[in-house]
């Protein structure tokens, strides 16, 4: 679940034993640059924005949902990935 941010920022809250536990994460430019182009093409596609808003250019829509936190997407990234069980 994530909750509002800050620019480049993320708040992830997962639930562990029961609790709910929140995390910031501060991503790169390169997983930034992912998570919105990853977007934008969605939108372009004809998905539904998740923010009210007059703009009609993809990219820009994209930008302002990741600096307001609300996209339901996330980088698991090699360190964690180990962490979570992962072996690929």
């Amino acid at each position: 679940m994530a909750v509002e941010s800050k620019k480049g920022h993320a708040y992830t809250c997962v639930s562990r034993s029961g609790e709910w536990w929140c995390e910031m994460e501060e991503y790169n430019r390169y997983e930034r640059a992912r998570i919105i182009a990853a977007r934008a093409l969605q939108l372009s596609m004809g998905a539904l924005p998740l923010i009210k808003t007059k703009e009609i250019d993809p990219i820009k829509i994209a930008r302002m949902e990741f600096e307001k936190g609300v996209l339901p997407i996330t980088i698991i990234n090699k360190s964690e990935r180990k962490t979570l069980g992962w072996f690929f």
